[in-house]
């Protein structure tokens, strides 16, 4: 073989495994990428799903206060109408 095709064969591998790893390169930061951007919508959606669940649940809550609340008024209202005002 002489040393010029050996040199040219040696500079096409070269050449093709930086090709190579290039692309290798290139398909990782593209799975990487695809990866932070479902992880960061997976926490932005659980974290709205939260606050939401939090919102329900304080609603319901006063809301249920608020029923508590009428029915011990009307309870007291009823006992001052059936034992006649002190």
């Amino acid at each position: 073989m002489s040393p010029t095709l050996s040199v040219f064969l040696l500079s096409y591998v070269f050449l093709f495994s930086k090709a190579a790893v290039a692309v290798v390169l290139e398909v990782v930061g593209l799975v990487v990428v695809i990866v932070v951007v479902a992880v960061v919508v997976v926490v932005v959606v659980v974290v709205v799903v939260v606050v939401v669940a939090a919102a329900a649940a304080a609603t319901v809550i006063n809301a249920l206060s608020v029923v508590v609340l009428e029915v011990a008024a009307a309870a007291a209202l009823l006992l001052v109408i059936y034992r006649g005002n002190p």
